[in-house]
């Protein structure tokens, strides 16, 4: 597992892995753009979180790269975000409410789905591609457009 970023809890879940002394969980800090491709890429699925306060007001943009690079998603955040949506919606990964007591097993349920189902896997791979196109620039200027056209 690589886990990568500067997010505020970067150091408080690196202490984690530590105290649990996990030895297959490596840490990179965030990746100049020039590499930023190479490490989405090495991952064969991608985990992503956002806390419930921060619903509306931030988005774990690391999903639409992941997703446009076929790559599953695990998304441990509120079920009520826009990614969540896209992730159910297009069954391009798994949802887990990181305030659920089964949170961690359901984690690492989803984790052991995706490496062992090779048909799952890889109808998640299509559904991720599926969903990046749903979001692309063009279907943004298309909503926008339909948002800001005065109405007759």
């Amino acid at each position: 597992f690589i886990m990568a970023g500067d997010g505020r809890k970067f150091d408080e879940v690196r202490s984690r892995i530590d105290e649990m002394l996990l030895t297959n969980v490596h840490f990179i800090r965030a990746q100049p753009k020039e590499k930023f491709i190479d490490m989405l890429l090495a991952g064969n699925a991608h985990i992503s979180t956002l806390v419930p306060e921060a619903v509306g007001l931030a988005a774990p943009s690391k999903i639409n790269s992941a997703l446009g690079l076929a790559r599953p998603c695990l998304y441990l955040g509120p079920e009520q975000s826009f990614q969540a949506q896209l992730i159910k919606e297009y069954h391009a990964g798994f949802v887990i409410n990181p305030v659920d007591t089964q949170a961690k097993f359901l984690l690492a349920d989803a984790i052991i789905q995706l490496a062992t189902d090779a048909n799952l896997y890889a109808h998640m791979q299509d559904n991720a591609l599926r969903a990046a196109r749903s979001i692309g620039f063009d279907k943004a200027l298309e909503q926008f457009e339909t948002i800001l056209r005065p109405q007759a």
